[in-house]
């Protein structure tokens, strides 16, 4: 018989040769004694990456102008529609003013004063057509309209959108279309890249312009992702064996708990799932 000859299936001894365990002849011989795994070289074990500070999600504190009354809303339905295009206008104005102020600093204490004169001027006047009664009527009720939509404006928040969007689909290109572990910082078989250092590290940063260095980690690495525009917001990235999701952070203009937005994906039986919608929550930072 050939000691190469696997018959009804692979023999001990055959094993053993073809391992090169040093069996004498292939002979049976007691088996060797538990050997200790090799250390993993130092590359392979980097330090545990830091995910954001635990927070405990806290009730929306809610405040700001009134919202419209159910009838407010009918009026402007009814007897304002032929100054909405006017409105437009006005709020597009308004929006930019609150913009460029917050853009220039960001941690002075919000003032939409200006803005909402810019954006009633843009309806003082009635177009053609319109009653004079029924443009008297719409003017202060586009105020209070304005006031609140101008109160919720966030312009970090529509930053922190679009940087969360981005990261969500870097991080599904990662998955879907290489292979992370040739990627820096995916360990060998990891189905989505390592997690990754919140860039700035803490809020108290904002507003934060990053370096290369800050997007040069493991997770940021693998993702080939990185924010070139100074941050009003905090952005991470952390993963599982079957999940990940972005997460950013910010305080809003407003003042009141710090707001965070998430997306992400899990695998669902060995598919990618992507989360549709951005989950948005008001929370509270836990001391470490």
């Amino acid at each position: 018989m050939s000691l190469c000859d696997l018959r009804d299936g692979p023999d001990p001894r055959i094993l053993g040769c073809i391992l090169g365990l040093g069996l004498s002849g292939c002979a049976p011989a007691a088996p060797p004694p538990p050997v200790a795994p090799l250390p993993a070289p130092p590359s392979a074990a980097p330090a545990p990456v830091p995910t954001p500070p635990d927070a405990r999600e806290v009730p929306d504190p809610g405040g700001g102008p009134p919202r419209l009354a159910d009838a407010e809303t009918a009026a402007l339905r009814e007897r304002c529609a032929l100054l909405e295009a006017q409105s437009f206008a006005g709020v597009h104005d308004a929006r930019v003013a609150v913009e460029e102020g917050y853009y220039a600093d960001p941690r002075a204490q919000p003032d939409d004063a200006a803005a909402l004169a810019l954006a009633l001027k843009a309806v003082a006047r009635p177009p053609d057509g319109m009653p004079a009664a029924d443009h008297a009527a719409c003017v202060p009720i586009y105020q209070k309209r304005f006031a609140r939509l101008l109160w919720e404006l966030e312009p970090a928040e529509d930053a922190a959108r679009d940087a969360v969007k981005a990261c969500q689909q870097a991080a599904a290109s990662a998955h879907g279309t290489s292979r992370p572990e040739d990627e820096p910082g995916a360990p060998p078989g990891a189905p989505f890249c390592r997690s990754a250092r919140p860039v700035p590290a803490g809020l108290a940063e904002l507003p934060y312009a990053s370096t290369v260095a800050d997007w040069d980690t493991d997770g940021w690495g693998c993702l080939g992702f990185r924010v070139r525009a100074t941050q009003p917001f905090q952005l991470a990235y952390t993963s599982d064996a079957r999940s990940f999701a972005c997460v950013a952070r910010f305080e809003p203009r407003h003042g009141g708990p710090t707001v965070e937005l998430r997306l992400g994906g899990e695998l669902d039986r060995g598919a990618l799932r992507l989360d549709k919608e951005v989950a948005r929550r008001r929370i509270e930072l836990l001391a470490p």
